[in-house]
């Protein structure tokens, strides 16, 4: 019985992982309105998003152990 429920929390947490990776993903079909409204390059683009992308790693880095550390506080 336990391992069943760990079966379906797992299948939980990869359905959610991969929801976000696909979020994650989203901001690259408005390259081509990004483009046509702020008349940037295709290579100024992709840089904007890779820093958006390790900006956000980076935070979740340094504060993702913040929320551990108030969850356990409460």
């Amino acid at each position: 019985m336990m391992s069943s429920i760990r079966t379906r929390v797992l299948w939980i947490y990869g359905t959610i992982l991969f929801l976000f990776l696909g979020a994650s993903a989203a901001i690259t079909p408005l390259y081509p309105l990004y483009h046509e409204q702020w008349h940037a390059s295709l290579p100024m683009l992709q840089a904007a998003f890779a820093i958006y992308a390790l900006t956000l790693l980076l935070a979740l880095l340094c504060f993702g152990a913040l929320s551990d550390h108030l969850a356990v506080v409460r």
